[in-house]
């Protein structure tokens, strides 16, 4: 889930419930939503992504994400090796995407985290 957060992430700043719904958008199982809030969070303490609070003048406050120079850096990676280890399937994040539209196997980082 971290890796696709990274993706998404790339195309600019989101708050949690806009990521939720693109990943609805592309496909992604709904159970896989409670896996985007530990995500980020992982995201956040590993100096991946910057988070803040967003106040808008109307509505709750909400917590926004945005990469950071690692992430930023760790997506081009990412991308590089998409590009390279899947160049059947066309667009490395559409072919990352149909990998994860069931959840996927845990990523590295989560396994590791507990």
């Amino acid at each position: 889930m971290q890796r696709l957060l990274l993706l998404m992430l790339r195309e600019g700043p989101a708050h949690g419930y806009g990521l939720a719904a693109r990943l609805d958008v592309l496909g992604v199982e709904r159970r896989c939503r409670g896996r985007i809030y530990p995500a980020l969070r992982w995201l956040d303490m590993k100096g991946l992504v910057t988070a803040w609070w967003h106040m808008p003048d109307y509505g709750s406050a909400r917590r926004m994400y945005e990469l950071g120079p690692t992430g930023l850096a760790t997506v081009e990676r990412l991308a590089q090796v998409l590009a390279t280890e899947i160049p059947l399937l066309g667009d490395p994040l559409s072919a990352y995407v149909v990998a994860m539209a069931r959840c996927g196997a845990p990523d590295e980082e989560e396994a590791h985290a507990s």
